[in-house]
């Protein structure tokens, strides 16, 4: 069903059918660019692979952190670790519920 434009002329809407190919192959070219590119460059920069250094000892704690440790430790019987969880469900695929627990608040404290 067509209607006239503000010339009087009559207006057609494009056919899904001619815009669909071309988006396909658009899409599938886009695709297979970002595979490339992906498969081809992990694990590498630009000066190649990926160097992870050895780990440095750093030698003894200092004094703010020997206290810290040292409060930790005549406190152990003491110190508590709360975690607070709500759980969200999901639809995939609309044939599927995904039930995931997901964390809202923790943090350590002490029993006085």
């Amino acid at each position: 069903m067509s209607q006239p434009d503000s010339f009087g002329r009559e207006w057609k809407p494009p056919s899904s059918a001619t815009a669909s190919p071309w988006l396909l192959g658009l899409l599938s070219v886009l695709v297979a660019l970002l595979l490339a590119r992906n498969f081809s460059s992990s694990g590498k920069t630009a000066s190649g692979p990926i160097q992870i250094p050895e780990p440095v000892a750093r030698g003894d704690l200092d004094g703010n952190e020997l206290r810290t440790v040292n409060l930790f430790k005549e406190n152990r019987d003491s110190v508590v670790y709360i975690q607070a969880t709500t759980y969200s469900v999901e639809a995939r695929l609309g044939f599927q519920l995904h039930l995931e627990e997901v964390p809202r608040n923790l943090g350590t404290g002490f029993i006085w």
